[in-house]
């Protein structure tokens, strides 16, 4: 959108913002953004709030531009162009009537409806949630690509998407699920975030799957090998490991591999 946007007005001052409602003001300091990035983030108060967060984010800030006539022809430029974009077909063919803000947004939020939004019902493109999902985590439906990320056999499963998109409702259920249909499994649940890890408790401790957290403030000063010696003894007694590690956030899979290597050799 933005490369678009610059080949109408190469000129033209955007403002672009990322939602994390899933986040509060307050937990901020678990993204993983730079000081210059959080400037940009709308936090799940200015969603609950989202005229205020307008007025006082995107209004202000463009009220000193507006006044400028230059500013106001390239944005009526840009805004042109871009209805003008979105009411044209494939063939060439502009409907007037779509020609107009409301009417885009309208459209928009149609097609949110029909592929994004799991907790409406009597929709094309969603499904019913399985009844581990329903019970632990409160989730009625699922659109198809979680319900086949969920019911995926694969050994290795990669699930990408920003906040919000259900990866932890996937990863939860499916954890529970796989502990629950035999007891001696052993799982290790990774998170580098405190919300996380409060989600998966949460989830934990309504089943009768015996589990324990290994907290953030046990494994910031502990070594790799540290780390797995405090793993390989909760393992004893419990069949789920829940462990809040921000080691993880900065090696990743590396650190993932190398804990299930060295469990495995014990």
């Amino acid at each position: 959108m933005l490369k678009l946007i610059r080949s109408i007005e190469n000129s033209t001052n955007i403002s672009h913002f990322t939602a994390y409602p899933n986040f509060t003001k307050g937990s901020s300091a678990e993204l993983t953004l730079e000081p210059d990035q959080l400037s940009s983030v709308i936090f799940k108060e200015d969603t609950e709030d989202f005229a205020s967060w307008w007025k006082g984010i995107v209004t202000e800030f463009h009220t000193e531009e507006a006044l400028n006539s230059d500013f106001q022809a390239k944005h009526d430029k840009v805004r042109n162009m871009l209805l003008a974009i979105w009411c044209t077909d494939n063939k060439g063919h502009c409907d007037k009537s779509k020609c107009g803000l409301g009417w885009c947004i309208q459209d928009i939020d149609d097609k949110l409806r029909i592929g994004n939004f799991t907790f409406r019902e009597n929709n094309p493109n969603v499904t019913l949630a399985p009844d581990v999902i329903k019970k632990y985590l409160g989730v009625n439906n699922l659109t198809k690509k979680q319900f086949e990320a969920y019911n995926s056999e694969e050994r290795l499963v990669l699930i990408n998407g920003p906040a919000g998109t259900g990866k932890s409702v996937i990863l939860i259920t499916k954890a529970i699920q796989r502990a629950e249909s035999d007891a001696n499994r052993k799982i290790l649940f990774f998170v580098h975030y405190t919300t996380a890890e409060e989600g998966v408790k949460t989830a934990f401790e309504k089943t009768s799957v015996h589990h324990c957290t290994i907290s953030s403030g046990e494994t910031r000063e502990m070594t790799t090998l540290q780390i797995i010696e405090v793993i390989s003894l909760k393992l004893a007694d419990n069949q789920v490991i829940i462990i809040h590690c921000p080691i993880y956030k900065k090696y990743g899979g590396k650190f993932t591999v190398l804990l299930s290597s060295e469990i495995n050799q014990r």
